[in-house]
């Protein structure tokens, strides 16, 4: 090797490793949104997660956690993203279906009996929904959940003929769930989450589904007097950072950011469900709701209601053959469980 050649080596390997130290210390503030409220469980347990990414990232990544929906609602969060004026977010299946609709087969209409098997299909299928949200631009940090979905309402609501005397809430622009109430011939009131308090307020609305927890935690209990015992959906949620920020991040900086998002997460599902057996008690307690037992004809009418739900968004919202997938698998778990 010549003279002026291993000159422009040396000069290369030392501007390679200033680059290189540059990039590792950088520090990089990645703006986080969420619709759920400060002091709930999402918003603590994020608070969290951006303290310990601080701290293992020697301050690097720092996290600023936008809570209660002051950014917005979930759409608005996603508009604000694709401008870079923040960079991710804790979303609900909403959320999550707006990016990727086919996220939506995990809240089907009592797909999933117990925790068991949301977690086995979470784990099992979590590669194919990471990959297909780095398609959209998004990496994956982690799957959380809001829990199983119950229906509250102002008047009795016992049997599936009750139901549709209803007004009830749906979700503004989730077409999803309005296929599903429309399968269970309910009527269907769009709005926004933060306007459903309001809407129970004055009548407009009479009705709405959602996790216990939520339930307490949006304060939307206290308006109604009846909940029916039946779990129709888990609402699933995630974490999601945009691939633009995320590639601000060195290497190692990614690996942490990835690893305590699986971690936090983790931590979210765990407290999430406690603290909805927690809240059942509590919206009995502090609201005086009655809870309603559906009859055995009844329960049967509302997976008859399901599968028809199912097989509508079935090569429309999500691949025939993913659902077919999910479904052996849940198949497979339960004969084992015997």
């Amino acid at each position: 090797m010549s003279y002026h050649n291993r000159i422009f080596l040396y000069v290369s390997l030392i501007f390679s490793f200033i680059n290189g130290a540059i990039a590792h210390g950088k520090k990089t503030t990645i703006k986080f949104a969420i619709i759920t409220p400060k002091g709930s469980t999402w918003s603590n347990v994020l608070h969290e997660f951006a303290k310990e990414t601080k701290k293992q990232t020697n301050g690097n990544v720092k996290f600023k956690i936008y809570a209660g929906g002051i950014i917005g609602d979930e759409n608005a969060v996603l508009s604000k993203i694709s401008r870079n004026i923040v960079h991710g977010g804790g979303f609900s299946g909403v959320g999550l279906g707006t990016i990727l609709p086919e996220i939506r087969i995990l809240e089907s209409p009592t797909l999933f009996q117990n925790d068991k098997e949301i977690d086995e299909i979470k784990n099992s299928f979590y590669p194919y929904f990471e990959k297909k949200f780095s398609e959209k631009n998004f990496e994956l940090l982690g799957f959380a959940e809001a829990g199983f979905v119950y229906l509250f309402s102002k008047q009795k609501i016992a049997t599936a003929a009750s139901l549709k005397k209803t007004k009830m809430w749906v979700w503004k622009g989730d077409a999803v769930a309005e296929n599903f109430l429309q399968t269970f011939n309910i009527p269907a009131i769009p709005l926004d989450v933060s306007q459903v308090y309001t809407g129970l307020a004055t009548n407009m609305i009479d009705s709405f589904y959602a996790p216990p927890l939520a339930a307490l935690a949006f304060q939307w209990g206290e308006k109604v007097k009846y909940m029916m015992k039946f779990q129709f959906v888990n609402s699933i949620g995630a974490l999601l950072i945009h691939k633009k920020a995320f590639a601000k991040l060195s290497p190692t900086d990614q690996a942490i950011v990835k690893k305590l998002g699986t971690q936090y997460c983790n931590k979210i599902v765990s407290l999430t469900r406690s603290e909805n057996a927690a809240a059942l008690q509590s919206l009995k307690a502090k609201f005086g709701i009655n809870f309603l037992d559906p009859s055995p004809s009844d329960i049967a009418q509302f997976k008859k209601n399901a599968i028809q739900t199912n097989s509508k968004n079935a090569g429309k919202v999500y691949p025939k053959e993913l659902y077919n997938k999910i479904t052996k698998n849940l198949a497979l778990l339960r004969s084992k469980a015997k």
